[in-house]
Formats: C-alpha cells, structure tokens, sequence
C-alpha cells in the first residue's frame, strides 16, 4: 500500500463525508495507484499499482473486486461527491461574483463486446472541416467551472465538475439535454449565485443561468 501523499491527505479528508468508511478507504487508495500507475491508466492497472509489493499474475483470478466494486456496488453518489467537490472549488478558491461553468463533449475511445454504453461518434481530434471521421467510444458530456488564477501569462482553467454519458440510439437524451441536467443541479446546490454557461465556441449572447449572488 501506498502512503498517503501529504498535500492530497486534506482534499481526500474533505470528500470523505459523502462515502461510508469502507468506501472511503477504497477511494483514498484507488487516488493514490491512479498517481503512481505508469502507463495505460486502465481499471485493473490502477488497482494493481494499489498493491506495489505484488506481482500482478494474469494466469489466476485478480483478486481485486474490492476496486471494481467501488464503483459498481459501493454505497456513494457521483452526484453527492460532485456537490462536495463544487463546494471546495467556491471556498478554497475563494470564487465570487458570476462563475463561468464551461460545456464541452469528449469522446474516450474504447472497443468490446462486454462494454456498456458504446456507440459511434464523431471524433473531433481525427476530424477535419472537408471530412468527418467517426469512432467507437464512450460519448461524454463534461461540465466544468472556469477558474482564473493570478498572475500574468496563466491560461483559464477548467476544473470538471459533472458528467454525463451520451448514450447512443433512439430516445436516448441529447447532448443538449444532458447539458440542461447538469445546470438544473448546479442551480439547485447554489439558487442564489450567478452562473454563466459558455460551449466550447462560446456564446455570443451570454445569459445567466440564475439569480443575482
């Protein structure tokens, strides 16, 4: 096991409330192999980079349910650790006035039978103006907060705050509607801040997405 990085050891301690004990322990481990992990940053690598004084042996069962079940079976929301992690981005950064909330979608691809949620989407980094290529993968739409930090020369950053996954086929929610979602529930944590959603090109009439903060 891995020792917890003092400088990670107060963001680990102020999410710990939205997850039972045992699950937070998980997830304390789980942050510390996905940091130290080298390479293809897969499920099953992270959890063996959890457990560095073992030999991964791929000819025998892993072993490592506890990792996979932390995020098929484990008693905690996304919602409820977004909401936590919302909360330590106004205070410890110390944001005020109207907050930019930046919409973005990303394709992460991956192949297989056994994967849920698949489809094929466009890729925006293989596409060009003349041509538009498609590939398979895992269709996200990524809410973040924009954050300007001090100092001369530093670019925006866009901290993610929620997600959703565009599912492919007929009566599934668009991209658009996903987007509502995700700013329904931001409204809902903070009704009295002001809020302006931008896309990735921007918009050109910005309106605020609540009241006055």
């Amino acid at each position: 096991m891995w020792n917890m990085i003092p400088s990670l050891a107060p963001l680990v301690e102020a999410l710990a409330p939205t997850l039972t004990q045992p699950s937070a322990v998980t997830c304390s481990q789980l942050l510390l192999a996905w940091v130290m992990c080298l390479g293809k940053h897969t499920l099953r690598r992270v959890a063996e980079s959890a457990h560095p004084d073992r030999v991964p042996d791929h000819s025998r069962p892993h072993g490592l349910d506890t990792s996979y079940n932390f995020f098929e079976r484990s008693a905690w929301a996304p919602r409820d650790l977004a909401h936590r992690v919302g909360i330590l981005m106004l205070t410890r950064l110390k944001l005020c006035g109207a907050i930019t909330l930046l919409v973005d979608d990303t394709l992460a691809h991956k192949r297989g039978k056994s994967v849920w949620g698949l489809g094929w989407f466009r890729d925006a980094v293989a596409s060009t103006k003349k041509r538009v290529a498609t590939a398979s993968g895992h269709h996200w739409v990524v809410l973040a907060v924009a954050v300007r930090l001090p100092g001369p020369g530093i670019p925006i950053l866009a901290l993610p705050l929620l997600a959703r996954l565009h599912l492919p086929g007929q009566g599934q929610p668009s991209c658009a509607d996903l987007t509502r979602e995700m700013l329904g529930e931001v409204l809902t944590w903070w009704p009295q801040r002001r809020f302006y959603p931008r896309g990735r090109r921007g918009l050109r009439h910005e309106r605020p997405a609540g009241g006055s903060g």
